[in-house]
This record gives C-alpha cells, sequence and structure tokens, in this order.
C-alpha cells in the first residue's frame, strides 16, 4: 500500500466497531457430544485456524465450559460485552440437567439475559433431555435434536444456531428460491422446497408460488431477493430462465448455494454459479438436503453479518476515504459493478468497494484488478479498516521486514477464565499470518518445530498471500510477456524458523522437511556459552554466570556431580545414574540456547517488530517464560512491540504491567521451583529476572505506553489492543501501527 497525499485530512483513526453479535456457548464438561458439538459451533462461526484457504463468518465465540473446569459451574458472562448483542447456545444434555449446580447457574443466566438481552437465550435439548430441558428454561422454547447419526446431528444443531443468529441480527427468515429445470429437475425441486420448508424456512418454487396467468418474469424477478438454490442437472445449463435466474441472483449479491445432481455432464456451465458452495447428491438424499440447508443458511447468515459489519466501518471512516462501497459477497467483475451502482449517483474519481474477510488470493486479486481496471480499487474490510485513506498498489510490493511473532498457547485454565480455547489462539495467529503476508512482509517465529498444524498453516498462507507468488515460475504468453504468477516453491516462502541446535538434532526427518518447506531455517548452536562479563551489572538478565556456563559445556562426569547435586546424591549405582546427568546438562544448555536464539532475533536487522499472543506463564521450557524473554529483548534492543493482552498468558501479564497492575502467575512458575532443587546457583537469576524482565513493562502513566511499546499506535489503539479479545479488532490495529511503522519512515 502506498500512503495517500499529504493534503488528505490527517484527523485520527477511529477504532475498529464492536461487533454487531457475540455468541457464547454453555455445556457439561462430563458430555463430550456436547464438547463435540461447541467445537463445531466455533469453526463454522470463527473460522477454521487449521485451514488457512477456508473463509470464515468472523462471529467471536466465547465458551463458557471447558473440560479444565471440571465438573463445577462455568464462567459467567463478561461484565462488559464485547458485542452489540448476544446470544448463549446451551448445549442441554442429560449430564447437565442432572446437576443441581448447572441448573442453578443456568437460572441465574436467564435472569441476566431477561435484562441484558431478552432474546439472547438458545435451549438446545439433546435427545432424552428435552422434556427436561423445558422445564429447566421454562417458557423458553427448547430446540429438539432427534438425529442420532453424528454427522447428520451436528448438521441439525448448526442449522439451528445459524437460524438463531440470523434472527438475532436482525434479518427475516431467508425465502430460498429453487431454481431448477422442469426437464430433469423438477422433482428433485420439490423436494428441496419440502426440505427449506421443514427447517422453518420460507421456500418459493414456481409450481407452488405462480398463480396462473400470472407473468412469470415478473414474479421470477420479484421472488430472488432473499437466498437463492441452484439444482443443477444435465440440462439447467441450457435453460434460458435458469441462466436469467442464476445471473439475476448473483448480480444482487443475494446468497446462492448449489446442489450437484449430475448424472452424465454439463456441456457449458453457468459461469454465474461460480465462487459458491456446492453440494453433492449423495445415496441419503435425505441427508444431503439436511446439508444444503444447512449450507445455504451458512451463506444467508455471512452476507447478513457482513452487512452489519461493512455499513457501520463505512460510516465510522466516510470521513477519510468517502464514497466507499459496501459488497457483502465475494468480488467478481458483475457484484463489483452492481456494488459501484447501488452506491449512489455521485461520481467518485477513486472508488474503493470492500469487501467481507478474508483478503482475495494475491493471484486471483490481481487478475480481478487487471479485469475492473485500475480506476476501481478493491479493499477487503480489514485493509480498509487499517486506514482506508492508503491505496492499495494491485498487491503488496514484497520488502525486506519480517515481523517476529511470539505465539504461544497459554494454559487452558487461562483461558478458560476468558471463554477462550487453544482454538481462538489458532484464529488470531492465522489472521496475523494472513495480513503481514498480504502486506508484502515476512514473518519468523522461533522454538519449536513439532506444531505439525503451525506450520502446514504458514505454509499455506504463505502461498496464498506471499506477494512472492507473482512471477514465480510464470508462464509464458507466448509473446514473451508472462501471465500471472503460479504458487512459489518453499524458496520464494518468506517465513524463517529460528531454532536451538537441541531442537534441530532431535526433530525427526518430518518435522525438518516440513520446517524447510517454510523456506527459511536458522539454527542456533552455543559451542561456548556467552559468560556474564566482569563487573556487569546485576540487572543484565540476559547474562549467564559462571556455573551455568561450566554445567552446559561441561562432559566431566565429576563436574556433572558437583553442579548438579540433587542427581549426584542418588546412588551412583543406578543404570540412569550418568543419564540423567547427561540429561539434565543437556536441558539446561538447551535453555541457555533459546535465550542465545531469541537475542540473535531481536537484533537481526530484517526483523522490524513482535507481536505477542499468549504464552504460558507456568512450565517454561527455557530460563523463564520464553514470550516474556522475546518481549523484553525487543524491548531492550528498540524493536516495536505489539501486545496482544486480550488473549490471557504472558501477553496479560505484560498488558496489566502496562495499566499499572502487577500480575503474580510468573513469579512462582514451575521452573522456578524445580530450578531451586536441581539448578540452586540459577535460583537467584533466574528468579530475579523474570520480575525484571516484567518491570520493564512497568507504566502508571497510560499516556506514555505508545512511546515505551514504539509502535505507532495511539493510546487509545494501544488500549484496545492490550485488552480486547476480538480478532477482528486486533488485527487491524496491529496492521495499522505496521503501516505507520514500515510505510511511512521506508524503514
Amino acid at each position: 500500500m502506498t500512503a495517500a497525499p499529504d493534503d488528505q485530512a490527517p484527523l485520527p483513526l477511529p477504532l475498529p466497531k464492536s461487533p454487531p453479535l457475540a455468541v457464547y456457548i454453555v455445556w457439561h464438561p462430563d458430555d463430550e457430544g456436547s464438547k463435540e458439538l461447541s467445537d463445531a459451533i466455533f469453526t463454522e462461526m470463527q473460522g477454521n485456524p487449521s485451514d488457512g484457504g477456508s473463509e470464515r463468518i468472523g462471529i467471536p465465540v466465547r465458551v463458557l465450559t471447558t473440560t479444565e473446569q471440571g465438573p463445577s459451574r462455568p464462567a459467567p458472562l463478561p461484565t462488559d460485552p464485547i458485542a452489540d448483542e448476544e446470544l448463549v447456545v446451551v448445549l442441554a444434555g442429560d449430564q447437565l440437567l442432572a446437576d443441581e449446580d448447572y441448573r442453578t447457574y443456568l437460572t441465574r443466566l436467564r435472569e441476566t439475559l431477561e435484562t441484558r438481552s431478552p432474546k439472547g437465550l438458545l435451549p438446545v435439548a439433546l435427545g432424552a433431555a428435552t422434556f427436561s430441558a423445558q422445564l429447566t428454561f421454562g417458557r423458553r422454547s427448547a430446540v429438539r435434536v432427534t438425529q442420532s447419526d453424528p454427522d447428520r446431528r451436528r448438521t441439525q444443531v448448526l442449522t439451528a444456531v445459524l437460524s438463531a443468529v440470523g434472527e438475532r441480527l436482525g434479518d427475516r427468515r431467508p425465502k430460498v428460491f429453487v431454481s431448477h429445470a422442469k426437464r430433469d429437475g423438477a422433482q428433485l425441486a420439490r423436494q428441496v422446497h419440502d426440505a427449506v420448508s421443514s427447517a422453518r424456512l420460507g421456500g418459493w418454487l414456481d409450481a407452488y408460488d405462480i398463480p396462473e396467468g400470472a407473468d412469470f418474469g415478473e414474479f421470477i424477478g420479484d421472488a430472488i431477493d432473499s437466498a437463492f438454490v441452484a439444482v443443477l442437472t444435465d440440462t439447467y445449463s441450457t435453460r434460458e430462465w435458469c441462466r436469467y435466474e442464476a445471473m439475476t441472483a448473483k448480480r444482487r449479491g443475494v446468497p446462492i448455494a448449489v446442489l450437484n445432481a449430475l448424472e452424465r455432464t454439463e456441456l457449458r456451465s453457468i459461469p454465474y454459479l461460480g465462487n459458491v458452495p456446492v453440494v453433492r447428491v449423495g445415496d441419503d438424499l435425505e441427508a444431503t438436503l439436511e446439508r444444503l440447508v444447512h449450507v445455504t443458511l451458512i451463506e444467508a447468515v455471512r452476507v447478513a453479518y457482513a452487512r452489519f459489519r461493512l455499513s457501520s466501518a463505512i460510516k465510522v471512516f466516510d470521513h477519510h476515504r468517502p464514497g466507499a462501497c459496501p459488497l457483502e459477497v465475494r468480488p467478481e467483475p458483475v457484484t463489483v459493478r452492481r456494488a459501484l451502482q447501488l452506491a449512489g449517483d455521485e461520481p467518485v474519481a477513486e472508488p474503493v468497494v470492500v469487501y467481507p474477510d478474508p483478503p482475495l488470493p494475491v493471484v486471483e486479486r490481481e487478475l480481478l484488478q487487471d479485469t475492473l481496471g485500475s480506476s476501481i480499487e478493491l479493499q477487503s474490510l480489514t485493509e480498509f479498516m487499517v486506514d482506508p485513506r492508503l491505496h492499495t498498489d494491485d498487491v503488496a510490493e514484497v520488502s525486506d521486514h519480517w515481523i517476529a511473532l511470539s505465539v504461544s498457547d497459554p494454559s487452558p485454565e487461562e483461558l478458560a477464565e476468558h471463554g477462550l480455547t487453544l482454538a481462538h489462539i489458532g484464529v488470531v495467529f492465522a489472521e496475523l499470518s494472513r495480513h503481514i503476508l498480504m502486506a508484502g512482509h515476512g514473518i519468523a517465529y522461533g522454538g519449536h518445530l513439532e506444531l505439525r498444524q503451525f506450520t502446514d498453516l504458514l505454509l499455506d498462507l504463505a502461498q496464498i498471500y506471499d506477494p512472492a507468488v507473482r512471477g514465480a515460475s510464470a508462464p509464458g504468453n507466448g509473446d514473451g510477456s508472462s501471465v500471472h504468477g503460479e504458487p512459489a516453491t518453499h524458496q520464494d516462502l518468506r517465513v524463517k524458523a529460528f531454532v536451538t541446535g537441541q531442537i534441530w538434532d532431535g526433530a525427526d526427518p518430518a518435522q525438518r522437511a516440513r520446517a524447510l518447506n517454510l523456506g527459511h531455517v536458522e539454527v542456533v548452536r552455543l559451542d561456548v556459552p556467552p559468560r556474564r562479563p566482569d563487573g556487569a551489572p546485576d540487572s543484565d538478565y540476559f547474562a549467564l554466570n559462571d556455573d551455568a556456563v561450566d554445567l552446559a559445556a561441561t562432559t566431566d562426569p565429576a563436574d556433572l556431580a558437583r553442579l548438579l547435586p540433587t542427581v549426584a546424591r542418588r546412588d551412583r549405582t543406578d543404570p540412569q545414574y550418568h543419564d540423567d546427568l547427561r540429561d539434565k546438562r543437556d536441558e539446561l544448555a538447551n535453555m541457555l540456547t533459546l535465550t542465545e536464539m531469541r537475542r540473535r532475533m531481536s537484533r537481526h536487522q530484517n526483523i522490524r517488530a513482535r507481536i505477542v499472543v499468549g504464552g504460558k506463564q507456568q512450565g517454561a521450557r527455557g530460563r523463564s517464560s520464553g514470550v516474556l524473554e522475546e518481549a523484553a529483548l525487543s524491548l531492550q534492543h528498540g524493536l516495536p512491540l505489539f501486545i496482544l493482552g486480550g488473549f490471557g498468558g504472558v501477553g496479560e501479564a505484560i498488558a496489566r504491567q502496562l495499566g499499572g497492575d502487577i500480575p503474580m502467575g510468573l513469579y512462582t512458575t514451575e521452573y522456578e521451583r524445580r530450578a531451586t532443587e536441581v539448578w540452586p546457583f540459577l535460583r537467584k537469576d533466574d528468579a530475579a529476572r523474570t520480575a525484571d524482565m516484567l518491570a520493564l513493562f512497568r507504566s502508571d502513566d497510560p499516556y506514555k505506553v505508545p512511546e515505551l511499546l514504539r509502535n505507532g499506535l495511539t493510546v487509545k489503539e494501544n488500549h484496545a489492543l492490550l485488552t480486547s479479545s476480538v480478532v477482528d479488532e486486533v488485527v487491524p490495529i496491529v496492521m495499522r501501527g505496521l503501516s505507520r511503522l514500515l510505510n511511512s519512515s521506508g524503514a
């Protein structure tokens, strides 16, 4: 992106608006089936963190029950709502309704919602619990789940939740237009209509809804306004009215789903049915139609939620980018032109069309931009909220900037206090990575190789969004020019992993191969660990004392026994005695090497900022929390820092320090208790260094936080970043700071 001219208004940019709706889930921790349903609801609303190419609705989800909390009552609703409206989904199985604590909790929850969100409760009665659920929830009608097959049961629950979400968004139940060819699709179309009606949605079928003698063209045009299902049979694309109906739905931005019922072949597909979900007819037609209704509702809710977020964002940023046009569906030439037509009659010199996240992949975006012309600009909602005054030059240019990601899972107990799960950390990591790569920057991370999902996700995102894909092995047009690039090879991908020699040597071939697929791996070794310089101040807590260095480097059993007294006191005839001495030495060596690895990252000339999310406060593998050490080293070396404090763990502890509070969790870590016994000479250094590192972030004045973190954000922007746990709020703020730091300075 390039900055707008200097004469444009330098008004302070507003913060992203709160989401219109949040979903909360309650279930009993002893009910494994309810947990699987809860996970499915999360994935449906917030997205699949392991699939970089998937779309997501983006509705925030909070889980008020986790298995780590045990059978006691779940967490209450947060005092400060994270969204304008709330929907609490109670997965009411037998275990939940038989637990007196949970029944008391549900009574209080219902009372809270009566004043806070009167229509915000959705009881879901699972199987035999239907009657008991009715007694528990009073006049609140419960969704009855009748399916026993796990897949169909999940589909039924998700469909019910989607229907409730659509209603909370103020959207009427969609009337589904069933488009079909009478020659070979009439019977199947009736079955689709019946399935839609059974789901309490409106259905529209010409055989039922056009009066005799009426102008069916006029009726058809008026009916395509809410949702559209195409029953794709062999003759469908040859029928003129089918093509007209599909084109009308596409032009109007109506949610579309396709039921693929092809038996032989389709000679020429209808282009207006592309870029939409497709359900294939299976052996079990009833199950197929349930999936079709479910998929259609997903699209309807996606469009309704996007309409809310786009309209509010464009209104908030109108002073900064007048004339922005919302587009609730994925950009295509026909939908973009329609959005511009609906925007009004006043011409805009450089119109921008804002569409829902995620951003288009680089190659698709470039192709679409060439088709539309340079006068029309496309921006995803997150790109628009970063700074609408910035203009996208087709796609970002590749820079030599690398952004370090310090993302690690807090303990499940810590996450549960915020209604979060490990999947939330995965989603924020995926969205940060997506937009960093899209902006033309590289990603650096360090410390481990064992998380296959982590490295595979980065590989997927890099291939989709890294601008290096342009021109990578690009085929020719036959006239000496090249067409749009193909996905890059691993040498082109801009992801760099830093690992210690101990971790690299202990990794299996598959782990190494996955890491190398990311493009770059730097292995850090300490042949001779650095010693604390003579006269070094005690505050230099990244230096090492002599005993630690001697232990990490020695191979002499006598030295090992002297430096590891708790192991040395054991029976030396024990076959494990010498192995345990060497294992403890190697563990310490890895701890010290991790510190050196983090130091090198903070000094790396191409790493220009660090983002902190989560991080364990207990059970660290290094001398102290790795995320805390990375943040402290970055601060010492003047590296800009973005602290996402709303996701628990070390990030929250740092955020509390910046707000003047003193978090206690990091002062009594498991490592420090263990260090007292195993490495007594490290106790003084490492117990103190945790407190000292946290003290670096101590601030009683919020107006000094931007100066301390040097991240280009204002006081209000930093406060939002330190407190929010909504992914679609924090990601634009981080990218806004990076844009100011890296684009304006030319660093």
